[in-house]
Formats: C-alpha cells, structure tokens, sequence
C-alpha cells in the first residue's frame, strides 16, 4: 500500500492508501504527487543508530509494535540529523530586489560550512546539518533540474488556477540545496520583466494594502511548497538517485524514500514566509488536538506527532513591511478558523498570549495560546500576514542588535505598530555578513583586471575603476574629484529625499560669473569643484525622474542610473571614494559593509545596523534624521568635512581599517548555530 498526502476541503492534512503502482507502470511526465508521507516517516521513527530499518507494522520480539519498540531504542542513543530550510522570495543569484537575496544566499552557504559539531548546553548531538533554501522559480532557471515532484495544492476560488506546483533543485558550491517552487502564479510580471529582475517584493499601495492582484495566494503557494520541500524532500544526493531510477523506466516506489528530515527548522523571511507558520501550527501541528486524535490511527499519529517538532523561526528584515490585506484574503488563503484570530490587526494581545507577566507576577515570556482563538472578538477589516507570523513562531530574530532595540522600544515610527508583540516575546539581533567570495575586489568577475585591487593596491585600483565609471557616465575625469555613491531603493525610508535636497545645494552649478566673491565662497566653490555623486537605484516615479535629471542640472558632476545591474553596482563600489547610506531607519545596511570592504568609507546614520557597524569603528555616522531641514543641514556638513579630510592621513587610515574588518559571515553563522539550536531543543 502507498500513502498520498492530500488536502480536504477544511484544508486539514489527511492520509489515504492508494494501490501501488505496476512495476511497469511509469507517469507519461514522470512526476508523481507528493507521497509516501507514512513511508518517509516509518523510516525516520524506526532507525536505530544505523541499523536495518524496522517495519513499523511488525511486532518487535518483546511483543510490543514495532513503532514503539523502536522508538524507545532510539531515545536511549539518540544522533540526531538537522534540516534548516531557509523560505524566502528572493535568493541572488537567480533573484533579486534587494540585501535578502544576498542574506539567503550567503547564510546558509556559511552554515553549511561550519565544521564544529552542532550543540551546546543540551542532551543533544547533531552529526549532521543539512541546509535548504526554498524560493520562488520566477522564470526558467538553467542549472536546475527537475525534481519530478508535484506538490498538491487547495481549491483556491480563482478559476482555472492550476491545482499543483512543481519542485526544481540544484545545490550549490558550499553544499546548499537550492530549491524552488514552480507555479504559474509565481512567474515573472510583464512590469518587473522590463525593469530586468524578477517579481518584486516590497511594493505596497497607499494604505499599507498590497495592490498587487493574487498576492495572498502567491504565497500561499510558495507556503506549501516550503512545507513539502523542507519535511518531505529527499536530500539531494537521495534524490539524484531517484531520478536517476525514473530516467532508467523503474518505478518511483517511493519519492521521499531516504529522507530522514526528522529535526527541522525553518528560517522563515519577512511577512511574504508568515502563511508557512500558520499552516504549521494550526493545521500540520494542529491536526493532533484532542477533537481529530480519535479519528487517526496510532502510526498516523506518531507520523503527526513527529511534526510537533518542527520548529520555527521568524526573520524580520524590515518591519515596515507586513503584508497587510482586506478580511476578503481569508476566503482565498482558506486557513481554519484557529489559525484566524492572530492574522486580524487589532486583535488584543492578551487574547493571543495571555495575560503580561506583570498581571500574573510570572517573569516567563514564553508565547502560549492561552484563549480559544474562536472566541477572540474580531473588530477589524483588515488583517495582518506578519503579525500572525509574530504571534506564532517559535522565536523572532532581526538582522542587527541595534534594529532588534528600535522594533522593541515605544518609537512607532520604528517599531511600526508591532512593539507591543516585540517586546513581549523578544527579539534576537544578529548582524548579517557579506558573501565575501562575491564581494571581492580582488577577484572581482565585474572588475577589469586592472580594476581588481586589494588593501596594499587600493589606490591604483580605484584611481583605474573611477576613470572608468567617469568616462561610462559623463562625469569629469579627474583622478583628484571625491566622487560619492549611492546604492539602493529610490524611497524616503533611504533617504533619497534628504540626499537630493542636500547635493543639489552644494554640486557645482552652471551661473554667470560674479564681480567679486567672498574667501569663504571662493573656498566653497574649490570644494565643490571636487565633488562628484553617482546614484544607482529604482523606485518612487518622482525620485527616478529627480535622479535621471541630475546629470543635466550637474554637468560632468552627477550621474543617475535608474536601473537595476549588479554589474554598476561592483564597479561603484570599486570606484567610490565614499558610500553615503542616509537612511531614516535601517534593519542592517548591507551595501555599506560592502563599500567598506572595497575600500570606500561609508556615511550613515546612525540607525539600526549602520549604527552597529559605525560603532565597530567604520565609517563616519551622521545624527538620525529628524526634520528634513536639520537633516538636510547635517548632511551638507558631514560631505563637506568629508571632502576636505580626502586623501589624509585621516581618511587613508579609515579606508584601511575598513578593508582589514571581518565582514564575513564567520561570527555571525555561529550566533545563527546557537539560536537555531535553542529554537530545536527550547
């Protein structure tokens, strides 16, 4: 007998025996659905310490079943194998709109290489950490492959949507299993296409309500494409092997035969990820609660119950962003009604966690679903992906120790309505690296050769990179101007309105010549002979025009390159004299480590992780924003001091340390091992 996942109607995950395939029987297409659910875990929950596999059917010779009986032998040697499945829209190089896509695609990379056996102050050892990223497949990729495996999908109320996605995988030089999710809801749009990167992510209509058509179905696509891949995919040696079987005409007898995912995380990324977390608690976890246990035979049980171990833990990259949609998403996503109550905007924090330690005397923060969520009262139209995400994962973490403080403190304007949950189950902050093998100036596949440099060859490399970047885009070659780039999305949360206002005050204009000038202005004038400002990024419609402009208002002294090139970008960097990073808030600021270690000293503001990384020492931080005039002020004085201190003893020394600094992923993959363990074993 063969098990099939399935989905019924109240979308609760049910078991199903099917016949078992002739031998000569093979799928025209040679994909076959998601099955053997019972299969995969009988393997897992009948292994003892390498030994041959246990039917969980047969009777053990001390009489007891044999789920039982190899179960206990496992609890008395138990060695452990960890998945950490990474779900995200984006993973560079095959996506990308922004620093995710660079995180997911070096963390796991920097997990998978951590020699050092995986524990610490618990009864376990973990032998082996696989990692898995799983992420849209927005359009055809070249060096994947095809898992041949469909994942079942809802009855969704869109017509003719199709009832199944498709796995795609490949695995990439640090090991890393790279999956995607294939389904004609994720493909690129025509809008993004034009633009020349994948479907964007971060785009919101006024209101806070996404305006793009189907998104909540998207990602619930993507959710449970995320759920079958991290528990039930092979891993990919395993699945090799299976593939290889099919190509051959021998029957897939079983597609998740070999995986023994037992121990899983899932890192999940930014509000698009949060269905994932619901669908596991309320549905997958859920389904062991006392009104079905009945109904379920004991091996469908413990396959189940195996789920109460995975785990879950929520990444914020940007608080501001939460995917907040009208009450009508509910009937598209089709969650069950206790899974519901978390998603809703002004649902009351006590009726999802119970009451404050303070009102109790108790000191545990631990979440409990302490109210029948049923019961909550609903008094909001409008619900919340992110804040379901919030209440229900088993541990939050952000991407610097400063962003974790801000989203915990009463600032609205940085905790974005979301400080009361933040604060009450606490947030982990970790300073994300840099993929230091693409960001190399050294080997730089984007540089030329001549414009490839290291610290002892800085200086003739950049002198080489800004001669080019001034010939490519008609600024004045002149190896003494200080030339300042911006990197980034072209919004407010940037910066990008106090950066305009500030350079178009001191960029040198075209005027008629004045009789008489003053010192301090003819001083002035020297200084702003010498500056020059490259922008390179999309966004807001008025910021592209203002930026496209500056090349016309500045002659030979700005340049705007409003598209999307990771090419331009490396050679900016490599160019650059100084990065400016003028954020108003800002989870991490991946850009400015990456200037820092091509040797552009970066100016930031002192705000979340820019604020970490100029307390480390580099760069120079700017006040937080506070009026636009202020602002706009400070900001015109710290360029101005910068071009004065260029090519001193002063600003080669802040170069250097910039470029000697760890930017790695090193340290902060062995903080990401110690809380992805506590969330297994908490």
């Amino acid at each position: 007998m063969r098990v099939s996942l399935g989905l019924g109607q109240d979308q609760r995950i049910f078991l199903c025996t099917a016949k078992k395939r002739a031998s000569n029987c093979v799928c025209h297409s040679r994909k076959v659905l998601i099955s053997s659910f019972l299969t995969r875990y009988q393997k897992a929950l009948s292994r003892v310490n390498g030994k041959k596999r246990i039917d969980l059917m047969e009777e053990s010779k001390d009489g007891k079943g044999g789920l039982m009986g190899g179960e206990e032998k496992m609890a008395e040697t138990r060695v452990d194998e960890l998945r950490v499945v990474f779900l995200s829209t984006e993973v560079s190089p095959w996506s990308k709109v922004g620093g995710l896509a660079d995180v997911i695609s070096a963390l796991p990379k920097a997990l998978a290489r951590i020699q050092s056996e995986w524990k610490g102050d618990y009864n376990y050892s973990i032998e082996t950490c696989r990692v898995m990223s799983v992420a849209p497949m927005y359009e055809q990729y070249d060096d994947v492959r095809d898992c041949q495996l469909d994942v079942p999908l809802p009855e969704y109320p869109l017509e003719g949507i199709c009832r199944h996605a498709s796995l795609f995988e490949t695995r990439d030089d640090a090991g890393v299993h790279r999956v995607f999710v294939k389904h004609p809801m994720l493909g690129m749009r025509r809008h993004d296409a034009s633009k020349g990167h994948p479907s964007l992510t971060y785009v919101e209509a006024d209101g806070g309500v996404y305006d793009c058509r189907n998104m909540d179905i998207r990602y619930d696509i993507l959710a449970w494409g995320a759920l079958v891949s991290g528990i039930l995919l092979p891993n990919y040696e395993e699945n090799t092997e299976r593939i290889a079987d099919a190509a051959e005409g021998e029957p897939i007898a079983s597609c998740c035969e070999g995986s023994t995912a037992r121990n899983v995380v899932f890192v999940l990324n930014d509000w698009p990820s949060a269905l994932h977390v619901l669908r596991l608690k309320h549905i997958m976890q859920g389904l062991i609660s006392n009104d079905v246990k009945e109904s379920l035979s004991d091996i469908e049980k413990r396959i189940l119950g195996s789920l109460g171990r995975v785990k879950t833990l929520f990444c914020i990259h940007n608080v501001a962003y939460q995917g907040v949609f009208s009450e009508d998403t509910l009937s598209n996503i089709l969650l069950p009604p206790d899974s519901v109550a978390p998603l809703y905007t002004k649902t009351r924090l006590e009726d999802i966690l119970g009451p404050t330690p303070d009102e109790e005397g108790n000191e545990s923060d631990t979440l409990g679903i302490t109210k029948d969520l049923n019961d909550v009262r609903l008094d909001d139209k409008t619900v919340n992906f992110m804040k379901g995400a919030l209440l229900c994962c088993d541990q939050i973490v952000t991407v610097s120790p400063q962003y974790a403080k801000e989203i915990m403190s009463d600032d609205t304007s940085l905790n974005c309505g979301m400080g009361d949950i933040l604060h009450r189950r606490g947030v982990c902050g970790i300073m994300n690296g840099i993929d230091t093998v693409e960001w190399d100036s050294l080997h730089d596949k984007y540089l030329p050769v001549d414009g490839r440099f290291g610290s002892t060859t800085v200086s003739k490399g950049k002198s080489y990179m800004k001669k080019a970047i001034q010939q490519k885009f008609g600024l004045n070659v002149d190896d003494k101007a200080v030339l300042f780039v911006f990197i980034g999305r072209l919004t407010e949360q940037k910066g990008v309105d106090v950066l305009l206002r500030s350079f178009t005050k001191i960029l040198p204009q075209k005027e008629a010549p004045r009789p008489t000038k003053s010192v301090e202005e003819c001083r002035t004038e020297s200084q702003q002979s010498k500056l020059q400002l490259a922008v390179l990024g999309t966004g807001d419609p008025w910021m592209e025009r203002a930026v496209e402009s500056l090349e016309h208002s500045f002659p030979g002294h700005a340049a705007g390159i409003c598209e999307f090139s990771e090419e331009i970008a490396h050679c900016l960097l490599a160019a650059a004299d100084y990065v400016i990073v003028p954020s108003k808030f800002e989870p991490c600021g991946l850009i400015a480590q990456c200037a820092a270690h091509y040797g552009a000293v970066p100016i930031v503001t002192a705000t979340g992780g820019l604020y970490d990384l100029g307390r480390s020492g580099i760069g120079r931080l700017m006040p937080k924003f506070d009026t636009v005039g202020e602002s706009v002020d400070a900001m015109i004085e710290t360029v101005n001091t910068a071009v004065e201190d260029y090519k001193t003893d002063l600003y080669i020394q802040e170069q250097a340390t910039c470029m000697d600094y760890d930017m790695s992923w090193n340290k902060s993959a062995l903080q990401w091992q110690d809380i992805i363990t506590h969330v297994l074993y908490m």
